[in-house]
């Protein structure tokens, strides 16, 4: 029914000056009925359960073009959060071994989000980024609970293996997102799994870490305003200036 509506009728919906004028697709809006029917024909074949996600998934997807021009882009979107579900139904009936039962769980949003922005190919940027900085952002403390929760070499090689890659994808793909979300996280896997070590420490060494460090921080800042006020630029002040300046390239 829904080939049929698509070779019957143009636009899912066309407004006419009179009602008697007006065209929908029938067959489409049935169609959607026949496939949500499907869920209550399920049998315990895998692929009987994901079956009916799929194809409405498939359906919306091939409305891209029956719709406005300004909605558009809106339909492949639909799809794709549509197929969430039939992965998660596969999901829940796979056995997946712990160790990587939250990567699996959550790193679809992910995947959906870029999936989105490209969908939409720069409308509603600023949105779409503040969104994408949130997903990785809410992933990744998942992430690292799951692994603190564990506490397994295992869950700090994966963690920070998908923490490396969002940095190099960052920096080939110039978004700083990937890059400082990825960054911050390999840090903070690194500080959470050395606790081990540096927690058993005894108090005055951690002063004597807390000195030296100001004692450095201290000694650098005032040769660094002895240079400025000479005219000179220390080379914190070029990469400084070259970092910030490469960052404003950056999505």
């Amino acid at each position: 029914m829904a080939i049929i509506g698509q070779k019957m009728y143009q636009k899912l919906f066309e407004a006419g000056k009179k009602l008697q004028e007006t065209k929908i697709d029938g067959f489409t809006l049935v169609s959607f009925l026949y496939l949500w029917l499907m869920y209550f024909f399920a049998e315990q074949h895998l692929w009987s359960q994901a079956l009916p996600g799929i194809l409405i998934a498939a359906v919306l997807l091939f409305q891209r073009k029956r719709v406005p021009a300004n909605i558009s882009a809106f339909m492949p979107i639909l799809a794709g959060v549509y197929l969430l579900e039939p992965y998660y139904t596969v999901i829940k009936q796979l056995n997946i071994p712990s160790l990587w039962e939250r990567e699996v769980l959550v790193l679809p949003y992910v995947v959906l989000v870029i999936f989105i922005r490209q969908c939409l190919r720069g409308q509603y940027a600023e949105i779409t980024k503040a969104i994408q900085w949130g997903v990785l952002i809410i992933v990744s403390l998942i992430l690292i609970q799951d692994g603190l929760a564990s506490n397994t070499i295992y869950d700090a090689i994966i963690l920070g293996s998908l923490s490396l890659f969002s940095m190099i994808a960052g920096m080939f793909l110039h978004i700083k997102s990937y890059f400082f979300v990825g960054t911050g996280i390999l840090l903070l896997n690194v500080f959470l799994q050395t606790r081990p070590y540096w927690g058993v420490m005894p108090w005055w060494v951690y002063l004597l870490i807390a000195g030296l460090i100001l004692i450095t921080v201290a000694s650098f800042n005032e040769w660094h305003k002895q240079k400025m006020q000479k005219g000179e630029l220390t080379f914190i002040s070029l990469f400084k200036e070259k970092v910030i300046n490469e960052m404003k390239r950056w999505d």
